[in-house]
């Protein structure tokens, strides 16, 4: 992370606002990411629908683990699967997890108990078009390459066909 934020401080990178899944590491990397760029000022926005795929009842097991309890060729199809749900965690199991403060006022439901690769891409993507896309469509826009945003020179509008990739290139 701090070579990633020497590098966009270099390249004067400016953020107007952040958002990062609800999981401690993530958090922190932005923090690291924001300390080595000096730009600790800028709101970080946490959101539990930026977390990683929810393993279910997986969560916790390495491969080997999983393929004595499951069989291999199940957990084989999980991992090539797109669409095909992992097996769920245990209700209890997830009142737990809805105990931890990040997901204290969500409803019951609202984080999942196991996910397909395609559930992930669904909650992100909602995520994505309710908020996230809105702020980079925004005035100001949430990422600027430099410093002439603020003079007046945009560098032009977000594309919603294109990708962080080929608006910014692969430094994002």
């Amino acid at each position: 992370m701090q070579r990633s934020g020497r590098a966009l401080r270099t390249a004067n990178w400016h953020f107007d606002v952040a958002y990062t899944s609800a999981l401690k590491r993530y958090i922190r990397s932005q923090w690291i990411l924001f300390d080595t760029m000096d730009c600790m000022w800028v709101p970080i926005w946490t959101d539990w629908r930026l977390n990683e795929r929810h393993y279910g009842a997986l969560t916790g097991m390495d491969k080997a683990e999983a393929r004595k309890l499951f069989g291999a060729d199940q957990v084989e199809q999980w991992r090539r699967s797109y669409a095909i749900p992992l097996p769920l965690s245990d209700a209890s199991e997830a009142l737990n997890s809805v105990a931890d403060f990040p997901y204290m006022k969500l409803s019951d439901g609202a984080v999942p108990l196991g996910e397909s690769l395609h559930d992930t891409v669904q909650r992100v993507g909602r995520l994505w078009n309710e908020l996230i896309s809105a702020s980079i469509n925004g005035d100001p826009p949430s990422y600027y390459p430099s410093l002439d945003w603020a003079a007046g020179h945009n560098h032009g509008t977000w594309q919603q066909s294109e990708s962080l990739d080929q608006r910014f290139g692969r430094v994002v």
